[in-house]
């Protein structure tokens, strides 16, 4: 394993590296600061969290822009912090059951708080979630760039449900 990785527990680490494992939304925040702090840049949790990213699988692909944008200003850190990413899988947000609405499918990401805009919207049907794109979603109001990994990232996993 690379240095990065040389402090993570063999538990935490092959649950995040491990695309058909679902994590919850209720441990999703423990395992990012576990992650953060393994990596040695568990102070910067709130700047994540601030921006919508409350798992280390919304991590995965993330770029040196996104970074930045979370307020990471260091290069070495943010060297630190692709490189350990690059062994996540964004399809941890794919979901076990089908979702009845588009209601249950945010609150099972839990991102309820973005019904009533979906609705506003005229997001009524799971179907509409399958074509979002990120600049559909700053359009509906979520300004969180977290939040919009982790709604494109599972909203390819709604296919599967819908026939």
């Amino acid at each position: 394993r690379s240095g990065e990785w040389s402090d993570v527990t063999e538990q935490t680490a092959r649950l995040l590296a491990t695309p058909d494992v679902v994590v919850s939304y209720e441990d999703a925040q423990a395992l990012l600061y576990e992650w953060l702090n393994n990596i040695g840049l568990g102070h910067h949790l709130g700047s994540f969290l601030d921006a919508g990213y409350d798992s280390p699988v919304l991590l995965a692909g993330i770029t040196e822009a996104e970074l930045k944008h979370v307020g990471i200003t260091d290069a070495e850190q943010r060297r630190i912090l692709m490189k350990s990413a690059s062994c996540l899988h964004e399809d941890n947000y794919l979901l076990q059951t089908s979702p009845e609405s588009v209601e249950d499918w945010l609150g099972a990401l839990g991102l309820s708080t973005y019904s009533a805009l979906f609705g506003g919207a005229g997001y009524d049907y799971l179907a509409d979630l399958t074509r979002m794109s990120p600049t559909l979603l700053i359009k509906v109001g979520v300004t969180k760039p977290g939040h919009r990994t982790k709604i494109l990232a599972a909203g390819v996993g709604l296919q599967k449900w819908i026939s």
